[in-house]
């Protein structure tokens, strides 16, 4: 009896020495899972503060979007106002050119009339140049 005591108490001792071991084992699982935990913790938190920079990236984008649009929105109604003055600019063009016109008109008249007049006074001269 004394030897099936011994073997009953050597093999709780390997069963023992085999929970410890399995223990052990168990103890280094767990740390290694905390330091993957803590690696995602910080890959997490390095995600966050990119997340954070991304959100402040697209609001100056936004920012940005909406000073172009209020610049183009500018340029829009300034080349409106050029179209309205190059079209009056047009008009009075077209008024000086029919201006021109009238005064070249009036020109030829007056030198067709002075012509005349320069036709009739030498007429004159060669008629009272005849009667003499």
């Amino acid at each position: 009896m004394e030897k099936q005591i011994f073997d009953l108490l050597n093999k709780m001792n390997n069963d023992i020495t085999e929970i410890k071991t399995d223990m052990t084992d168990m103890k280094t699982d767990i740390s290694g899972m905390k330091s993957e935990m803590t690696d995602m913790k910080t890959d997490i938190s390095g995600m966050k503060s990119e997340m954070t920079d991304m959100k402040t990236d697209i609001s100056g984008m936004k920012t940005e979007m909406t000073d172009m649009k209020t610049d183009i929105s500018g340029m829009k109604t300034e080349m409106t106002d050029m179209k309205t003055d190059i079209s009056g600019m047009k008009t009075e063009i077209e008024d000086i050119r029919t201006e021109i016109i009238d005064v070249k008109v009036e020109m030829h008249e007056r030198f067709d009339s002075v012509e005349r007049k320069l036709v009739g006074i030498g007429e004159q001269f060669e008629l009272s140049a005849e009667s003499k």
